[in-house]
């Protein structure tokens, strides 16, 4: 019905309630049919004030009406007639869809002006919510018993839903799954919801607690429906968090793993449904968890990292893509494969454009280019691509990442390397490994700088490092006795490092250094000094991990008896 004809039925109504010889009932059932044809009104108008007008007077009218007619009179329809039981019956059956009808209406009204931010009958969003609210919630057994069940129970989901009242609006809409008016978009209601509750437990900081319940509402958006992708995407990024928190390297293998798994359920779905930004998505998730995976040692993964993210870079050429590009240029990097790595790293920049992540490409590109110069033991050329990298990365890990080659540049180049071992530390957040690069630092610096506060502090909760740290002051100490109690307790701390197990000491130094054999060698070098066989104590490591071992110990000014510097 145009806008103009539902108006001019209004106003005919209304012209029916100034008949002085009306009755209460019957100015009632006028005011009623004069705000149905109000929301009708408002329901079709699109300027937002003419609407907020239509729906003000529907809430006028309404409770007007309701005044002239309450809702415990139920025999005010067609009160003249009497006739027999079966028109009674009817005449009943009328009075009841009238008064939920009212009920129902005046519920929409303030639902519509809530939206609106309010009106006269309503000051404000949250009052107008709440007035539509306690309408539909008083007597909503009687009211939506009849034919209007469904359209009742949904409009209250509606009125909890626009007002944040989650938990209530779950329970209507699960009231109205198997409706066939209302059940579609009552379960895609409920998705949504599960969805956004998910997404709310995610936000920072991130705690295990919150991923469980977020991983939670994604599984039940799920068994709303198989083909929600967005609930798949979300399951398989719960894992990504878990993955990225876990303190185990067997945890986090596990928990991309799952990542993986689940990412590629995402792909099979939007490849059914021929979505292109969710499967980018979904490409691009599975090759970064393969990615990791690789980097954890299942190296088989890296060739399906780079294919993933690959095809994920192909499917949005422009700012879409750029993330997926980037990814495919590290995981180019991991394999070795540095010119296809350089062009990768070109492009993300490229379709990054004005931006800001177009820096943290830039400065990626350095890092990896300084790595490659470091790998080569072109310590000139690598500082000088680290050094740009930090100029251009606001990324803290990549600036962590950046100082902490710098330092070890400074230590392979005899300088004073705490400096950008510190910068690392506080880029990194103080954890493994700049915190253990600051201890070294300060180690093969010796001097004042061994002997202060701040190098026990760095190095304290690492029995390898200890030991170290105690035969560096070893090299100091004044008289022969002394220098024999340091080795003593670098000794000591030498024999928990190996017997704590050979985890993999983090190092920029290209061959990997297990702590088992460092602990092993550095116990050498502390019995050695300490007797008169000098550095000829045997030591139980291949001679391969005996020439890793002994550059470590040189490379940090360890490995003489007495300080050189």
């Amino acid at each position: 019905m145009p806008a103009i004809v539902t108006s001019a039925m209004a106003e005919r109504c209304h012209r029916k309630i100034t008949d002085e010889n009306t009755t209460n009932d019957r100015h009632a059932i006028a005011l009623y049919n004069a705000a149905r044809f109000y929301v009708a009104l408002g329901d079709k108008e699109h300027d937002a004030t003419l609407k907020s007008v239509a729906y003000d007077a529907a809430v006028s009218d309404l409770l007007e009406s309701r005044d002239r007619a309450a809702d415990t009179n139920t025999a005010f329809i067609n009160p003249w007639q009497r006739g027999d039981k079966r028109s009674q019956a009817a005449q009943m059956a009328s009075n009841r869809f009238f008064l939920a009808n009212r009920s129902y209406l005046l519920g929409k009204a303030y639902l519509e002006l809530g939206k609106l931010n309010g009106a006269r009958a309503c000051a404000g969003r949250e009052q107008c919510f709440e007035k539509a609210a306690a309408e539909l919630e008083h007597d909503a057994a009687a009211r939506a018993a009849g034919t209007l069940r469904d359209d009742y129970f949904y409009l209250r989901a509606s009125v909890y839903l626009a007002w944040g009242q989650f938990t209530l609006a779950r329970r209507d809409l699960e009231l109205l799954k198997d409706s066939p008016t209302y059940g579609a978009p009552a379960v895609q209601a409920l998705g949504e919801m599960f969805i956004a509750d998910a997404k709310r437990q995610l936000v920072p900081p991130l705690s295990l607690g919150g991923i469980a319940g977020a991983r939670a509402s994604y599984q039940a958006a799920l068994s709303l429906s198989a083909e929600s992708i967005q609930g798949q995407l979300g399951l398989a990024e719960t894992y990504m968090l878990e993955a990225r928190i876990a303190g185990e390297q067997s945890d986090r293998r596990t928990r991309y793993g799952d990542a993986a798994r689940e990412f590629g359920r995402a792909i099979s779905m939007a490849g059914s449904h021929d979505q292109a930004p969710d499967r980018l998505r979904a490409l691009e998730g599975r090759g970064t968890a393969l990615l990791e995976l690789a980097r954890l040692g299942v190296v088989p993964a890296l060739d399906g990292a780079i294919s993933d993210l690959k095809a994920a870079a192909e499917l949005d050429p422009g700012i879409g893509g750029a993330p997926a590009m980037l990814m495919l240029a590290r995981s180019l990097i991991d394999a070795k494969r540095e010119s296809e790595a350089d062009i990768a790293y070109a492009e993300a920049e490229r379709r990054f454009g004005a931006d800001p992540r177009a820096s943290l490409a830039r400065g990626e590109h350095a890092f990896a280019r300084g790595k490659q110069l470091y790998a080569r033991a072109d310590h000139a050329g690598a500082r000088a691509q680290f050094q740009q990298a930090l100029a251009e990365m606001v990324w803290q890990d990549g600036r962590a990442d950046a100082y902490f080659f710098l330092s070890a540049i400074d230590l392979l180049t005899a300088q004073n390397a705490i400096a950008d071992a510190d910068a690392a530390k506080t880029a990194g957040g103080g954890i493994s490994p700049y915190w253990e690069q600051a201890c070294l630092a300060r180690i093969a610096a010796g001097g004042v700088v061994i002997r202060s506060k701040a190098a026990m502090a760095n190095c304290a909760g690492n029995d390898l490092l200890l030991g170290l740290f105690y035969l560096r002051h070893a090299q100091l100490m004044p008289t022969v006795g002394a220098a024999n109690e340091s080795r003593r307790l670098a000794q000591d701390a030498f024999i928990r490092a190996r017997t704590a197990g050979g985890s993999i000491l983090t190092s920029p130094m290209p061959e990997t250094l297990l702590i088992a054999d460092l602990a092993a060698f550095g116990s050498g070098v502390a019995l050695s000094c300490s007797s008169a066989a000098g550095l000829n104590v045997s030591v139980d490591l291949d001679v391969a991990k005996l020439e890793k071992a002994k550059s470590f110990f040189q490379l940090h000014r360890v490995h003489a008896c007495v300080a050189s510097d």
